[in-house]
């Protein structure tokens, strides 16, 4: 057998073209001898519809685990991580949070808390200490300080405005050395005195 014909692809591929075209090929009755037995035609096709059930039955099956393990992890795990605390603290509260009767149900009963030694105390209080001062955590005693006392003084002032500024006329608009005209309710303007010869 060749490397082709002995993976378990070639050897696929063969039954399934042998097994389509013996029934073709030869007449109906006819008597193979293979490896030491005889077979029918049918019993033939039999045979090895039989041994292709390993390889590509195998292959879909695989095909199919994978679709199932993929719907498993899309669509089933995250509603059962869901359900079964909600069932657990069900049944907790139906036997008893501690109960050793969870076990029988698959859950292990909430382990009881240690209590804590004195030097594990110090250091968990030390450690606290530590953290609130790297944060500024500060108390409701501490935090009296840095609030504000008495009444705030507000001042409110207008905003100034800027009024653009009369534009002067330019040299260019004819308007430059002109009289103006003369107001008719307005006296007239002295007279200088004449010269004395």
């Amino acid at each position: 057998m060749s490397n082709k014909q002995s993976t378990a692809g070639g050897v696929e591929h063969i039954l399934d073209l042998a097994s389509k075209a013996i029934p073709s090929a030869f007449p109906a009755g006819t008597v193979f001898q293979v490896n030491g037995a005889k077979y029918t035609s049918d019993e033939l096709v039999a045979k090895l519809d039989s041994f292709q059930s390993y390889y590509g039955g195998v292959r879909q099956k695989r095909a199919d685990l994978r679709a199932v393990l993929e719907d498993r992890r899309r669509n089933i795990a995250p509603e059962v991580r869901l359900f079964l605390p909600s069932l657990k603290q069900t049944l907790g509260s139906m036997l008893g949070v501690g109960s050793s009767d969870l076990e029988k149900f698959g859950f292990a009963p909430p382990k009881p808390r240690t209590p804590l030694t004195s030097e594990q105390l110090l250091a968990r209080a030390a450690k606290s200490k530590v953290t609130r001062a790297k944060r500024q955590t500060l108390g409701s005693r501490q935090k009296q300080s840095l609030r504000a006392k008495g009444d705030p003084t507000i001042t409110v002032t207008p905003a100034a405005i800027d009024l653009p500024a009369a534009s002067a006329p330019s040299a260019g608009d004819g308007t430059a050395g002109a009289a103006k005209p003369a107001d008719p309710g307005a006296s007239p303007p002295a007279s200088a005195p004449a010269p004395k010869p």
